[in-house]
């Protein structure tokens, strides 16, 4: 099995920046060897990077192996560029190999930029101060958003009421900060 990798799945420039470790649980004593691929691709594809040799601890069946920056741009296909993942794990015990195990995961390593932000009125009080509309320049996903556990928003498409952004820094735009 395998834990969530970055905690949705989804690791973004800063998060491959910083490297993530990936782990699960496996049979005890296992060695563990891990391929990961174009999830576009078909069978028969050529894995875009391989690890093996990575030990199932023999008593918990606890593995981690740590992943850099280097190899999230490798699965990206590329600075800048955004690629969904599929990993498959084989384990051996004892000269036996088990069925292949699967995590799929997306890698996006492009950064949008903010073609608009604009104030809006939810309440109709005219305030013009309930929350912010964001414009980007190309789809991004959203994940661990209240109200939304994942959004895809498209290049000139909104988020709005029911998104909420924080922990962000002070943006001018337009002669306004917000």
């Amino acid at each position: 099995t395998f834990f969530d990798i970055g905690g949705d799945n989804l690791i973004s420039a800063a998060e491959a920046l910083s490297g993530q470790t990936l782990g699960g649980r496996g049979s005890a004593g296992a060695s563990l060897a891990l391929q990961f691929f174009d999830a576009s691709a078909g069978s028969g594809a050529v894995a875009l990077l391989t690890l093996s040799g990575i030990t199932v601890n023999a008593v918990t069946g606890a593995w981690s192996v740590p992943l850099t920056s280097a190899q999230f741009n490798t699965l990206a296909g590329g600075a800048g560029r955004s690629r969904t993942i599929r990993m498959v794990a084989t384990q051996a015990v004892g000269g036996s190999s088990s069925d292949p195990g699967t995590l799929q995961f997306e890698v996006d390593l492009s950064t949008p930029t903010l073609v608009s932000l604009t104030r809006f009125d939810a309440n109709g009080d005219g305030g013009n101060n309930d929350g912010l509309l964001l414009t980007l320049s190309e789809p991004v996903k959203v994940s661990g958003m209240t109200l939304l556990s994942t959004y895809s928003a498209g290049a000139g498409e909104t988020l709005g009421t029911g998104a909420r952004v924080e922990a962000v820094n002070t943006i001018a735009q337009n002669g306004s900060t917000y």
